[in-house]
């Protein structure tokens, strides 16, 4: 009876010594799964201003994709020249998605006629940066007090700002 005990014990140490193995295999294998679903999500690069950006294929409003990039340790991007626009815009070309990708410019706080810069820096309605056909100097897009307008570029469009509502979910820039 002794013998057939030990036998059954190194059975189930053995059984339990690979258990652990497969668990340590299914870890690792976890790990490597959400390192490629994360960088499904992103697609980093380093453009001719020098700056480092990561674009997101997935679509946030305005609100979640700050606060994606602050997790991140990075903001929504802030192109204050045209040089900026033009080299995201270009980079934008690459990328798969057709959306626009929000920038970190907004009337959040203020009148529906004022946007700011994360940053605080405003942006006037009457900078060469925008799309001028689209946005009416005299009354920009007014989707209301909870319905505020946030700034996007996109791809299929010229390189210039457009704005819409911060509640509509498209991707995002951060730098």
């Amino acid at each position: 009876m002794d013998s057939a005990i030990k036998q059954l014990q190194y059975k189930y140490d053995f059984l339990l010594n690979v258990i652990r193995k497969l668990s340590q295999e299914q870890e690792v294998l976890n790990r490597e799964l959400d390192e490629q679903r994360q960088s499904k999500r992103w697609v980093e690069a380093t453009l001719g201003n020098g700056k480092r950006y990561r674009f997101s294929l997935e679509k946030k409003t305005w609100h979640e994709a700050k606060e994606s990039c602050e997790k991140n340790g990075m903001r929504l991007a802030s192109p204050k020249t045209q040089r900026d626009v033009t080299l995201l815009h270009q980079k934008l070309r690459e990328l798969e998605p057709e959306s626009g990708f929000w920038l970190s410019a907004s009337d959040v706080g203020l009148t529906n006629t004022d946007f700011k810069w994360l940053g605080g820096e405003k942006l006037p309605l009457d900078s060469s940066l925008w799309e001028k056909e689209r946005l009416d100097l005299d009354a920009p897009l007014n989707y209301g007090e909870t319905a505020k307008s946030c700034v996007f570029i996109r791809k299929i469009l010229d390189d210039k700002l457009y704005e819409e509502k911060c509640s509509d979910f498209t991707n995002f820039i951060c730098e």
